[in-house]
């Protein structure tokens, strides 16, 4: 090939992902259905990532909005005040799945049906103490890669290498994010118990503390009793 076809490949390759780039900043299309941009409803991929406080003897209950063919991983773990009850709840209030008197817990679905799922922590167990809940969420829409292929194919790109590496980067994408949901798992976890063991050691510290200074005035005390002369007797007569 010489070198001018490649300049000229060069060059339509790099128009076709300025054309793509600029549609996607202004439309999100997925599925056939244009909408506008940083319309949550359109993004084939949601995730959430939060604390949430649970009152004893309540259940609290959080609902996101999912299309039918897309995965569901929802995962949540208690950092404080042992085990809660986990429900996930199907769009007419069913329970799909759940995990019972468990401190941390898991769900993994493929939806097949288009509505508002709710991910629910019941804290009815206790009667006293409320539970601090970590939930880490996320939703993708698999059929988003194939409408990517079908808009390739209308454009007459049959760049099938490059179809490889997309679906290497995919691969290793999804990796990543479920790397990444159990690295903010475990972070939050470190965060809280660096927070309690800082309190811990600063109680104690200073309890120590107060007891070397209560007891060197005590030591200081007695020793200079200890050493004390009087110049007189108990008679109040001075010594010879």
């Amino acid at each position: 090939m010489s070198i001018k076809a490649k300049l000229i490949i060069s060059c339509v390759f790099k128009c076709l992902v300025c054309f793509i780039l600029i549609k996607s900043l202004c439309t999100e299309g997925v599925l056939g259905v244009e909408t506008e941009a940083f319309d949550f409803d359109g993004n084939p991929v949601t995730r959430y990532g939060f604390q949430v406080q649970v009152d004893a003897g309540k259940e609290d209950c959080f609902y996101q909005k999912i299309r039918a063919g897309s995965s569901l991983a929802v995962t949540y773990r208690v950092l404080r005040r042992l085990n809660v009850n986990g429900f996930l709840k199907g769009p007419n209030h069913t329970i799909i799945d759940s995990i019972t008197n468990k401190p941390d817990g898991d769900f993994q679905r493929v939806v097949l049906e288009t509505g508002d799922y709710s991910v629910c922590i019941d804290n009815t167990l206790s009667r006293f103490s409320s539970k601090l809940v970590y939930i880490y969420l996320v939703t993708y829409l698999h059929t988003e890669w194939t409408q990517y292929v079908r808009e390739l194919e209308e454009v007459h790109v049959t760049v099938s290498r490059f179809m490889d590496s997309i679906n290497t980067v995919e691969n290793s994408t999804n990796e990543v994010r479920n790397y990444q949901a159990v690295t903010r798992m475990q972070f939050a976890w470190d965060l809280y118990m660096a927070a309690r063991n800082r309190k811990y050691v600063q109680y104690w510290a200073i309890l120590h503390c107060s007891i070397f200074i209560i007891t060197s005035i005590f030591q200081v005390y007695f020793v200079r009793r200890l050493f004390r002369y009087v110049n007189v007797t108990p008679t109040a007569k001075p010594r010879a």
